[in-house]
């Protein structure tokens, strides 16, 4: 009798360590303990990017600002960004906020934003938005 309930004993802690392992692998994502990729990128619209990127040149959060930028764009950005002071980052940014459409195609977005310089001369530069492995992304300031 005592054999037996060791066997039992044995087979439950088998069929139990088998069910952890098949959890583990299955259960978290089936490759052993989670996703190798990356997490998605959130999927912005157009007005989200170009109110991310004025938002966080508000904050004076470069980085953030430009990860809003194409990959093929950021480096120099990068630089012009943190080469402006702050009065020039809080111009563009306030001018991108409250910019409106001009031209749209299904990849290219044209925008024009509306600019106090500190001379009180209004000036209006466009920007380009263009469609990035799926995400908007600013490609010309």
């Amino acid at each position: 009798m005592e054999r037996q309930n060791t066997r039992r004993t044995c087979i439950s802690d088998h069929v139990l360590l088998v069910l952890i392992i098949w959890l583990f692998i299955f259960g978290c994502g089936g490759g052993g303990g989670g996703s190798s990729s990356a997490p998605s990128p959130p999927v912005l619209s157009p007005q989200e990017t170009v109110r991310g990127f004025s938002s966080a040149l508000l904050d004076n959060n470069i980085q953030n600002a430009v990860g809003h930028i194409t990959e093929g764009s950021r480096d120099i950005y990068s630089r012009k960004l943190a080469d402006a002071d702050n009065n020039a980052r809080l111009i563009l940014a306030e001018g991108m906020k409250n910019a409106r459409e001009v031209s749209r195609t299904d990849n290219v977005i044209v925008y024009k934003a509306t600019m106090k310089r500190p001379d009180n001369q209004t000036v209006e530069p466009t920007f380009t938005l263009r469609l990035e492995k799926g995400v908007w992304k600013i490609s010309g300031l």
